[in-house]
């Protein structure tokens, strides 16, 4: 359960104090919203045995997949479990780059050979051929002519591209 708490945490505060601008830090505040690494500091009546935790990392997987060790914690779910549900990520850059993150670590530990995305599933034929090229301009020139329209933003067509490593 901690580490669900951890994940969502993670996950909004950073998005919420530090990456929006019409936002005052101090109003959130006021209605009981606080940043994690204020909490101590900020609100004196919480014990910070209770609560532990380590923030995530919002960087996109590298191209070794090998920044995956704040996922560590994911090998006993992975081990346990035969599909994880991930849940909405929608525009979001930050949130897309954690799923890639936990779907290479997942598969690090165990495997998990099926992504279902929330997509038409008429493009399921399209998006796995262009998978399957082995040979990097064919793939390009089948996404530039098949895909291109139906990928339709950059962190799709990123999360295709560590797929196809």
């Amino acid at each position: 359960m901690r580490n669900i708490l951890a994940i969502i945490a993670s996950l909004l505060i950073p998005y919420i104090f530090g990456y929006t601008q019409s936002t005052d830090i101090h109003e959130l505040m006021e209605m009981g919203v606080y940043p994690i690494d204020s909490i101590s500091s900020e609100i004196d009546y919480v014990d910070s045995s209770l609560i532990k935790f380590n923030t995530l990392s919002l960087e996109d997987i590298n191209d070794d997949f090998s920044n995956i060790q704040d996922l560590e914690w994911l090998k006993e779910i992975g081990n346990d479990n035969r599909a994880v549900l991930l849940g909405e990520d929608h525009f979001n850059k930050f949130i897309q780059n954690l799923r890639n993150r936990i779907l290479f670590t997942m598969n690090t530990y165990d495997y998990f050979p099926l992504i279902i995305l929330e997509r038409p599933f008429t493009y399921t034929a399209f998006v796995n051929y262009y998978l399957q090229f082995e040979d990097d301009n064919e793939a390009e020139v089948f996404y530039e002519k098949n895909l291109l329209q139906i990928v339709n933003t950059e962190e799709e067509y990123d999360l295709l591209q560590h797929i196809r490593r």
